[in-house]
């Protein structure tokens, strides 16, 4: 690509050199992406190079490139929605990257040189054992009292409410399970639910206190349509969000129906999507 090849210095860091730039990486840039997975992709490329120190200018610049090559396909991907993806994803240090080559050969440099990948033999043999020890025997308790060390209590509740946030990444959606807590308050269902979110991985959840019934859908216009797919949301007060319940239960059923909204602002016409569930 140009960006990288002849225009070294875009990138803002004058010690940057296009060799470091991973095979499986320089693949990604020059095919672009196809429809359902641009916004996986722009995500991906913007935390590479995020971790690899380059400047969010020089990573947009590159990004603006890489967005010609993108399939449009029916559904148009917009260069702002993948610049403020970029964005957001610079805001937060970058995200787990997973694998851009997927092992196709002659792309991949190995797991064990892989920098994306930390090797093996980083984690001592001991820890090893215990991890193994806790995958072969109790998980669901492991992950109970690690969610217990800030909150205590309520074992069953702590089970369930992980085990709805693992359905949520791991299985198909007619078989997720989505936590409606109800109770009196001071009860602990807020705590319960937030010390459950701090055993995931940051990226893997959003927190709202409230959400107004078309709050959602300006999110995903901000950050995109899939900006919510697959990620688990949290809304503390759901009696103060009341208006939202509608749009809640659509993405939480088990239909095919895309939430949609249809506005007008400024005599425009939004139309408004949520893609993913």
């Amino acid at each position: 690509m140009k960006a990288l090849e002849n225009k070294r210095e875009e990138l803002g860091e004058t010690d940057y050199k296009i060799s470091d730039i991973l095979p499986c990486v320089k693949e990604r840039l020059e095919k672009g992406a196809e429809e359902g997975r641009r916004n996986t992709y722009t995500w991906q490329l913007a935390s590479y190079f995020c971790r690899k120190g380059v400047s969010l200018e020089g990573c947009l610049k590159v990004m603006r490139e890489w967005h010609a090559h993108i399939d449009k396909g029916l559904d148009a991907f917009p260069l702002e929605e993948m610049e403020n993806t970029v964005r957001k994803t610079y805001s937060k240090g970058g995200y787990p990257l997973g694998c851009f080559s997927e092992y196709v050969e002659g792309l991949c440099v190995g797991r064990e040189s892989c920098p994306i990948f930390a090797p093996r033999s980083v984690i001592s043999e001991e820890s090893m054992q215990k991890a193994d020890d806790v995958l072969t025997n109790d998980p669901l308790g492991f992950i109970t009292k690690a969610a217990q060390q800030e909150h205590v209590g309520d074992p069953e509740l702590i089970q369930i409410e992980y085990i709805s946030a693992l359905s949520a990444r791991i299985v198909k959606r007619k078989w997720q399970i989505n936590i409606w807590a109800i109770g009196s308050s001071q009860k602990g269902k807020s705590h319960s639910m937030d010390a459950v979110a701090k055993v995931l991985p940051r990226e893997y959840y959003e927190v709202f206190t409230s959400a107004s019934g078309k709050s959602l859908f300006y999110y995903c216009k901000k950050y995109g349509d899939n900006a919510l797919d697959k990620k688990l949301i949290f809304i503390d007060e759901v009696e103060a969000s009341k208006d939202a319940i509608p749009l809640l239960r659509t993405l939480t059923s088990q239909t095919d129906i895309e939430p949609r909204h249809l506005s007008v602002f400024d005599a425009e016409l939004l139309d408004l999507k949520i893609k993913g569930k």
